[in-house]
This record gives structure tokens, C-alpha cells and sequence, in this order.
């Protein structure tokens, strides 16, 4: 998962929540115990896979914690061979009108393997996702735009950002692990007064958005985010607020930070105020050319 997506002024194209991410899911056989598990398919990262065995009709599915009305189901390929399209190629498939339930199914009739890298379930409700969708038909996205549309590639942290938080519950839960493209890691501070968590994006950009996935973890969860204000300066003494979020998050959310008008800087800061610790999954941040 990247952490800096640069979008036009005119293709001002962003992702809404995925229904699916951090989900328990499941499937009618493994081509390999635990290297081609269910989870893989919404996991956020497109180099971990979902494969059964050959069978009659093998399928994959998943539960969603309550009903929701879902448009559309889009898919990406896995990039080395294989699955229902060319390697890495984006699959989006529409509803012909939204349908409600709480069980997403995918079936793979007659006899074969059903084998694919990534899913992501479309609520007919979320207008930026829909727009992702209806983009998704007209041209054809690399596999690193699914959660991302980029007008450039950006490397993540680890080839070239630098990340800093006041403290560090553990040594698995360092400020790093915030943009290290894992969903299943988390950046985690000590509990403390007005925690804070900061990145350098070593440039300075006109942010635009900035967007924070909760923890997926069922321990814990979202519970350690709230009070949090989102903020982006030019240095870390110069910054100015570019939204702010009451929480407490819930499980696998994602939360928004929309600033009012772009902010040039390259630092970004999630300041929480009080006595509490400050963890989450990932962040990106969106920014205008």
C-alpha cells in the first residue's frame, strides 16, 4: 500500500472503503495450507494469493458483519499466471442494481481452481468508490492502483520516508509499521499525554487528503484512535490542521481527514489529544500536482 497518492486537479479520483478488508473469509479447499489462504483475498497487498484445489464448482466467500447494499465486486488477477483474467488485470464487476445481503460468494462453475490476489466489495452508497468502479471500466489500471490511483509511483517508507511517534508500545509496534503497506501491522504508542505520530514526505506537496486504516486486529481494534487531528506543514513547527476525528475508530475503518484547501507541506502529523495511546494500520496521503 502506498502512502502518497498524486492526483490531477481534473481526475480527482479517490477510493472509498473497502466492505471486505481485515475480514474472516472462506473457501472450499487449499491448493496449498497456508500459503493460499482465504485471507489473502482482502488483505489489502496483491502479491498474496487465493488458490483452491481443482474441484466441481470451487468458491470463495465472505461474511460481512451486517447487511449492506453492494454494487459491484472488483477483482484483481494475481501477476504471475492463472485466474480469470490477463496477469494483474483489474476485473470490476457491476450489480445490474444494487442487491442487500451479508454473504459475498465467488463461484467458479463446472470443474477448475479458483485462484485470484485480491477482492474488494463496492456499498452502493459510497460515491467515491463508484467513481473508482465507473473509471475501472473505461480504462485499464496496473494492480498497484487498486487502492490507489497514482498519476506517479511513490516507494513506501522503507525506500525513502522517514517516520517518527513520541513512543513505542513494543518493538513490533514502531512508527515504521504505519506505511509499511501491511494491513496486519500497526504503528502503537505507549499511553501517554497527546500522543503523536509523524511522517517526512522529503518534499513538500499540496495535500489534499489524507485517509488512516484503523487496526484489523479483533484485540484491540480501532479503540486506540480517537481524538486525532490530522495535520501538514512545511517543518514540524509550521503546520496546519487538515481535519480532525472524534472516534473512538471501529475495527478495520477508515478514517478521512478532507483539508478545507490544499496544504503545501511534507510533513504530515496525527496529533491525539489527552491521555491515550495512538495506533493504527496504515496511512496514505493524497496529494495534487
Amino acid at each position: 500500500m502506498c502512502i502518497i497518492c498524486l492526483l490531477t486537479a481534473d481526475d480527482d479520483l479517490l477510493l472509498g472503503e473497502d466492505l471486505a478488508l481485515g475480514l474472516e473469509a472462506k473457501q472450499s479447499s487449499w491448493a496449498r495450507r497456508y500459503a493460499y489462504v482465504s485471507q489473502n483475498g482482502m488483505d489489502g497487498v496483491t502479491n498474496s494469493l487465493v488458490e483452491t484445489q481443482r474441484g466441481q464448482n470451487p468458491y470463495w466467500t465472505v461474511q460481512l458483519p451486517k447487511e449492506e447494499k453492494i454494487k459491484g465486486v472488483v477483482f484483481i488477477n494475481r501477476v504471475d499466471c492463472c485466474g480469470p483474467g490477463e496477469k494483474g488485470e483489474i476485473i470490476p464487476l457491476r450489480c445490474s442494481h444494487p442487491l442487500t445481503g451479508k454473504k459475498v460468494e465467488v463461484l467458479l462453475k463446472g470443474n477448475g481452481i479458483l485462484s485470484f490476489a485480491e477482492i474488494k466489495i463496492i456499498a452502493a452508497e459510497d460515491a467515491d468508490t463508484e467513481e473508482f468502479v465507473d473509471k475501472a471500466f473505461k480504462k485499464n489500471l496496473k494492480p498497484d492502483d487498486f487502492y490507489a490511483v497514482l498519476e506517479k509511483d511513490v516507494k513506501p517508507s522503507a525506500d525513502g520516508y522517514t517516520t517518527e511517534q513520541i513512543s513505542s508500545l513494543s518493538r513490533d509496534t514502531t512508527d515504521d509499521k504505519g506505511v509499511d503497506g501491511s494491513i496486519h501491522t500497526y504503528a502503537h504508542t505507549k499511553k501517554q499525554l497527546d500522543p503523536w505520530w509523524i511522517v517526512d514526505l522529503t518534499k513538500n506537496y499540496k495535500v489534499k487528503k489524507i485517509k488512516v486504516l484503523s487496526r484489523t486486529s479483533k484485540a484491540g481494534g480501532g479503540q486506540n484512535f480517537k481524538m486525532v487531528t490530522a495535520l501538514v506543514g512545511p517543518d514540524k513547527e509550521n503546520m496546519k490542521e487538515c481535519g480532525s476525528f472524534k472516534g473512538p475508530a471501529k475495527r478495520s475503518q477508515f478514517i478521512t481527514f478532507n483539508c478545507k484547501e490544499p496544504v503545501n507541506g511534507k510533513f504530515v502529523k496525527l496529533q491525539s489529544k489527552g491521555i491515550n495511546s495512538l495506533s493504527f494500520a496504515e496511512l496514505q496521503v493524497y496529494a495534487i500536482h
